[in-house]
């Protein structure tokens, strides 16, 4: 079974792991983009992560300058990355940078539409602020939380912790997130999920925002993210974008049967129950080769 290392061994350190997390698309649930028009929800939300090892997450600052030197002369002057700013060319070559360096992804991508088939109560859930982004953010979580784990016990390290740091995101409380969390922990959350989350690595106290700019894993975050999430959500003339994705399939993580659907990249819905064009059916199905 082929495995991403993502991790390698090292001092012991408070945390072992950072967890930077970005999103792609919105939490919008009606007026969907159609194309050749302006305005519009997106048709998918897409929450990724970028999973570091402590060790090498002071490697991140050279990694995105990498990424910076292959920009044109205007926008490597500036500090920070931002993949809505580059063109094809530059996306794919931040892709194939990224596709070489010791990070771990994953992404859950709601299929929004789908949720208008849901009762009305459960509907109501999520369309309540925030609640959509928490859910989806759930799944990545736990998988997250199961290769840490994986990857410490591998490496013979009593340390699973990891940090946990959103891009932050305007009108978003991340106490309020903590606190969701926590309702998790203690099985009073209002709509559950088939998986777990392993609180040895995931502590609520360890979750935080920052601004973009601030840290270079969160715009690697944002690299990762928007490059799948560009794989399913229609462009203005009804097409999609792979090539990205498929620059960073070695660093998608795998579940323990070596299939990285429903683990690194996770279906919302599940793929038997959404409702998918044959690109992004193909799309999916890609992730199924071991």
């Amino acid at each position: 079974m082929r495995r991403t290392r993502f991790a390698e061994s090292g001092t012991r350190v408070a945390h072992r792991y950072n967890i930077y997390i970005d999103e792609a698309g919105d939490d919008g649930l009606t007026k969907f983009k159609q194309p050749r028009q302006q305005g519009g929800a997106s048709h998918w939300l897409t929450i990724g992560a970028c999973i570091v090892s402590a060790e090498n997450d002071s490697k991140m600052v050279a990694w995105r300058d990498e990424i910076r030197a292959g920009l044109s002369p205007q926008k490597a002057q500036k500090r920070s990355i931002h993949f809505q700013d580059m063109n094809h060319n530059q996306r794919r070559f931040a892709c194939q940078v990224l596709a070489g360096k010791h990070i771990g992804i994953i992404a859950a991508l709601s299929n929004k539409r789908t949720l208008q088939d849901l009762p009305s109560d459960r509907f109501d859930v999520f369309k309540r602020k925030n609640q959509l982004y928490s859910y989806v953010t759930r799944y990545v979580l736990e998988r997250a939380s199961t290769i840490c784990k994986r990857q410490a016990v591998r490496q013979g390290h009593d340390n699973c912790t990891a940090r946990i740091v959103f891009s932050r995101r305007g009108g978003m409380q991340y106490d309020e997130f903590r606190e969701y969390m926590t309702l998790i922990k203690e099985g009073r959350e209002v709509i559950s999920s088939r998986g777990v989350i392993d609180w040895d690595v995931i502590d609520p106290e360890r979750i935080e925002a920052q601004d973009h700019g601030s840290r270079a894993g969160l715009q690697i975050a944002d690299v990762v993210t928007s490059a799948i999430h560009l794989a399913v959500e229609p462009d203005g003339f009804g097409n999609y974008e792979t090539s990205y994705a498929d620059a960073l399939r070695k660093r998608v993580l795998r579940g323990p049967d070596g299939i990285a659907l429903d683990f690194g990249v996770v279906p919302m819905p599940k793929l038997s129950k959404s409702p998918l064009s044959a690109e992004q059916r193909a799309f999916f199905e890609s992730w199924t080769k071991k």
